[in-house]
């Protein structure tokens, strides 16, 4: 499948076999805008984020996705 990558206000899409680089300190996100299965491998170095992921999904959960684009 394709997935889209939002990276500093502009989406990419991204179809199997693609590389995306996110800068340090950039907005973003991404989505599987279409009906077919798609994944990612993703690497966040240097770590130390997981610290926050407990507040992170909690602000998703008070904050559900709505429409992006």
């Amino acid at each position: 499948g394709t997935l889209s990558f939002l990276i500093d206000g502009r989406w990419l899409d991204a179809p199997r076999g693609s590389f995306v680089l996110v800068p340090g300190g950039m907005t973003h996100d991404f989505e599987n805008r279409s009906s077919t299965r798609a994944g990612a491998l993703n690497f966040s170095v240097p770590g130390g984020f997981e610290e926050h992921m407990p507040g992170i999904a909690d602000w998703f959960r008070q904050h559900p996705p709505g429409d992006a684009r």
